[in-house]
């Protein structure tokens, strides 16, 4: 504490999962460490807020998918998720359905060999998904918008996108 005080720290990161979330954050607050709180995708837990015991309130942390979003894209998918399988959801299954659905586009678009899916796959940009906006770069790596989310009140929501 004395050492961030002395630096000016103007928040801190904490790269871990949220079970050991559970053990840090109470310390932090123990020792009197009261900084706004960032993370990763880490962090996203329906548990967060009980095994943080409330310290995580007012956290921001970055998330590849997030079920509640007002996205029309995300809503969509999480609907039609739940009334197929019964289940809530995970990032997993909303980036395979993006990976499918990105797939399935670029051949509607005509590809009938492998070099022209590739370039296909290669020209997509800001493609709304479950998990956001995707792009594929030159190299053929898919750069996502992530979704920004904060605790608030007890309750994990998404951030506006103006808050970036």
């Amino acid at each position: 504490k004395e050492v961030l005080d002395r630096i000016g720290f103007q928040a801190l990161f904490l790269p871990d999962f949220f079970p050991r979330l559970g053990i840090i954050l109470p310390q932090l607050a123990f020792y009197g460490l009261r900084i706004p709180l960032l993370g990763g995708h880490g962090w996203h837990s329906p548990h967060l807020e009980e095994m943080g015991n409330g310290y995580a309130e007012g956290a921001v942390f970055a998330a590849g998918f997030f079920a509640n979003s007002s996205n029309p894209a995300v809503k969509k998918f999480v609907h039609d998720f739940r009334r197929t399988f019964g289940e809530e959801p995970n990032s997993l299954a909303a980036l395979a359905y993006d990976a499918a659905k990105i797939l399935f586009w670029a051949l509607r678009k005509g590809s009938t060999t492998r070099d022209q899916l590739r370039d296909e796959l290669l020209q997509i940009r800001n493609f709304p998904g479950a998990s956001g906006l995707t792009s594929i770069n030159p190299s053929g790596q898919a750069t996502k918008k992530l979704f920004l989310l904060t605790i608030s009140d007890g309750q994990t929501l998404q951030l506006p996108d103006n808050v970036r």
